[in-house]
């Protein structure tokens, strides 16, 4: 009986001798304890995140990498090139009077297939909202019809349409999908419409007059949709469509007794890119 205690005490003791350094490296291991409501995520970097504690250089660089870089109250500028349709369209005759009243325009549409140039300056209020103003490039639409009316089947009429437009654009951001950032947008503005016609006599030894310019300004807006890209910091590709109405009405008037109004727009297709800065 005495000897089988002793084999007891002995086991213990070589049991306790044994697990004791367990014991011993488990402790060294143990980390700060904390108290609060973060539970097992808790650790030092992740308090001073939360907390708003200071964090060292490495730790802020690695929180940096996980976090990407807010946009809004950003400025940036937009390039971009439109594969476009300029169109007159809906030519009418506006004389009331004299010999040329009543009559109806043979052509009532132009149209001419085009690259354009956008060009705009624009801030980035919030991750959802931008605004920029923007001018066009477009290309000088030639209106032919011979003969102009068909009440004057011997005269025929030219003209040269050149516009420059400014508008002030909005734009509604669906953010968060991604890279992919798909807007829809709408502009208001103004076209400065030039208008160089000609009205050409059945006869040289007729007199009717020589070419005449008119300068007018026109109310101008536009309505479409597009998607941005990013693929640099600061860097992305952008798409759209838009209608943009450029004039309303565009004046055709060679001569005091001959006036055609006609609406002017274009049809584009856009791609460029937009640099935040």
């Amino acid at each position: 009986m005495l000897i089988h205690s002793f084999k007891i005490v002995l086991s213990f003791l070589l049991i306790s001798c044994i697990t004791e350094p367990v014991f011993a490296a488990f402790e060294v291991r143990t980390t700060e304890p904390f108290e609060g409501e973060y539970g097992n995520a808790q650790t030092l970097t992740f308090r001073r995140a939360i907390e708003g504690g200071p964090m060292t250089p490495e730790e802020q660089a690695a929180l940096n990498a996980a976090i990407p870089e807010r946009e809004d109250k950003h400025y940036y500028g937009r390039v971009r090139v439109n594969t476009s349709t300029l169109s007159l369209d809906q030519v009418k005759n506006r004389q009331n009077s004299g010999i040329y009243a009543g009559g109806v325009p043979v052509t009532n549409r132009r149209s001419l297939n085009q690259y354009g140039l956008e060009l705009a300056l624009g801030y980035i209020s919030s991750p959802s909202t931008r605004g920029d103003i923007e001018y066009l490039v477009n290309r000088t639409l030639t209106y032919n019809s011979n003969p102009g009316l068909s009440n004057a089947p011997t005269n025929a009429i030219s003209a040269n349409i050149k516009t420059n437009t400014i508008l002030l654009n909005g734009y509604y951001e669906f953010y968060g999908i991604s890279r992919f950032k798909p807007y829809l947008t709408v502009g208001v503005g103004a076209t400065a419409v030039s208008v160089t016609s000609t009205l050409t006599p059945p006869s040289p030894t007729t007199n009717i007059g020589g070419p005449t310019s008119l300068r007018v300004l026109r109310f101008a807006y536009a309505l479409g949709g597009g998607m941005r890209l990013s693929f640099f910091s600061h860097w992305f590709l952008d798409a759209s469509y838009r209608y943009i109405s450029l004039a309303n009405p565009v004046t055709i008037q060679p001569s005091s007794d001959y006036k055609l109004n006609g609406i002017y727009f274009m049809n584009a297709i856009s791609l460029g890119i937009v640099y935040t800065f």
